[in-house]
């Protein structure tokens, strides 16, 4: 191995180390904890990953991969004992870095984490070992040539707006509620499997079929009664004895009582406990655990999820009060549900927070893609009063006469949080500004080359026949852009106020490359060096 080879292998191995290091270890806050070899082993294998973790994954370790084929590469031993060095080393470090982040608390350690970090140095590798330098230089001519045939743009451009609009359509389709299971239960209080449990008192609930509009929300939030929703399509009164009848037309299954041990914090004092008895609820003092009642329908209300799957729109309204701000998972307050991984709609408690999980195909069956919060913290032993809305792909969480919480899940920003669903375990940025880009992005995402492969086209006209054709180009782009712009504009109108400065925005931004172009036409591939 000549010194320039030897360097550069060095180069690609210990550069790929650091970043490794710094990305997965830094600021190496590392703390002792005594770990069993069981509970280690299912910590590996407890956690999952997303799909921005799995990319990056393997993007992290091919620079590895790569320098250990460069320093490998001139050995006198087999390609295949190579390529197995590869895979073992870059095991080896990813293996070390999991098993170092058990002793990180703002770290996870994930068994998928081993296995794209182990491929990521594969692939690196075998690009080495292989010589693939060639077949990515022989892709690059093939692009220079399509790139300079009107015919094989033309055929891009057709894909290009298929996707562009076959991908748009189907976010349309999940901003729906038409996969709510009818077969789901009722639950007050619990989980329906009775795991979740919540320790409180719901005085009552009603559910609509509609978004209650902003003078109704401020009507239901400031009366001083157990106030139920005029257009109610579910209305219980919880206050008397079980079991608790429907009072809306629809006469829904009564909610019958149900009981459940539920374990308390250690040092629980004795009045809260007996605060709990008074409520219907036993203390087990040995055991330390409280049985907290809750309730449930015997049987589906079919047609009340069948209602509001057809109006893709609700509205939740309870009157309650906690009992504990410890509480976690999050414990249930008002759920449709089916067990602890599947819910059309789910109003808990996280600690101090009111927490809600609405089903739609963009949330997961689960609604745990997306929740959302109040803003309000939620005090002991107090009614509150909350309001859950769900109209045009947006979620709206009111906590008693403060500022709601408002969740956007139009397709625009659909499509990003689909696209990066965590960075580091945090969701897409959801503050104003962000939410207010992320249409921008969308937009500028779809019609900025939708204009580039236009443009190209329009420039690639023989100079001889320009000043005839280019007319004519230029009129078929402008109409393509125009009716681009308009459809997208349709399909994104029920869930924008403005549903004018869509098209208008649109029509901008595939225009503009277009302008470039023809002003200073983009660099062709022959005057590239592949």
């Amino acid at each position: 191995m000549n010194q320039r080879n030897r360097l550069n292998s060095k180069f690609w191995i210990f550069g790929g180390i650091f970043f490794i290091v710094m990305l997965t270890l830094f600021p190496f806050n590392f703390q002792a904890i005594a770990w069993g070899k069981k509970d280690a082993i299912k910590e590996f294998f407890r956690n999952a990953s997303d799909l921005f973790d799995v990319s990056g994954n393997i993007v992290l370790f091919m620079p590895l991969g790569y320098g250990l084929s460069q320093w490998l590469n001139p050995k006198q031993f087999p390609l295949f004992r190579k390529l197995i060095i590869v895979v073992g080393l870059s095991f080896a470090l990813t293996f070390t870095i999991e098993s170092l982040q058990l002793f990180l608390p703002d770290r996870s350690t994930s068994a998928i984490d081993i296995s794209t970090n182990t491929l990521g140095g594969t692939l690196g590798g075998t690009y080495g070992l292989l010589g693939w330098q060639r077949h990515f230089i022989s892709i690059g001519h093939w692009l220079k040539k399509c790139w300079s045939q009107p015919k094989s743009i033309t055929i891009a451009l057709v894909i290009w707006i298929t996707l562009m609009f076959g991908i748009t359509w189907k976010l349309t389709t999940m901003m729906h509620l038409n996969d709510w299971d009818p077969q789901f239960n009722l639950v007050v209080g619990n989980e329906a499997t009775g795991d979740r449990g919540w320790l409180g008192n719901v005085k009552s609930f009603s559910i609509a079929d509609r978004a209650l509009s902003e003078p109704e929300i401020n009507q239901f939030l400031q009366s001083s009664q157990f106030p139920k929703l005029d257009s109610a399509i579910a209305d219980y009164d919880l206050t008397g004895i079980a079991p608790y009848a429907d009072r809306s037309p629809l006469a829904l299954p009564p909610l019958e009582k149900q009981s459940i041990k539920t374990d308390t914090n250690q040092n629980q004092n004795q009045s809260q406990k007996e605060k709990y008895s008074h409520h219907g609820a036993k203390a087990d003092h040995q055991e330390n655990q409280i049985i907290a009642p809750w309730y449930r329908t015997d049987q589906p209300p079919t047609t009340l999820t069948e209602a509001i799957r057809k109006t893709s729109a609700f509205t939740l309204a309870t009157t309650f009060e906690t009992s504990s701000l410890e509480q976690s998972g999050p414990a249930r307050i008002i759920s449709l549900s089916l067990d602890s991984f599947q819910r059309n709609v789910t109003l808990g408690q996280q600690d101090n927070q009111l927490i809600a999980r609405i089903r739609t195909p963009s949330t997961g069956s689960n609604g745990a893609f997306l929740a959302v919060g109040s803003e309000k913290k939620l005090e002991l032993n107090r009614l509150h009063r909350a309001i859950l809305t769900y109209q045009n792909a947006t979620i709206s969480l009111h906590l008693d006469q403060t500022q709601p919480s408002y969740v956007d899940l139009r397709p625009e920003i659909t499509f990003f949080r689909l696209v990066f669903p965590t960075i580091r375990g945090q969701g897409l940025p959801t503050g104003p500004k962000a939410l207010n880009s992320y249409p921008w992005a969308f937009y500028l995402v779809w019609f900025m080359p939708l204009g580039i492969l236009l443009g190209r086209i329009i420039t690639l006209i023989k100079p001889g026949t320009r000043n005839k054709l280019r007319l004519n180009y230029g009129l078929r782009a402008g109409i393509t852009i125009v009716l681009s712009s308009l459809i997208m504009a349709l399909l994104l109108a029920p869930f924008s106020p403005q549903p004018i400065w869509i098209g208008i925005v649109c029509f901008g931004f595939g225009l503009l490359p277009i302008v470039i172009q023809l002003v200073n036409p983009i660099s062709k591939f022959r005057k590239l060096k592949i």
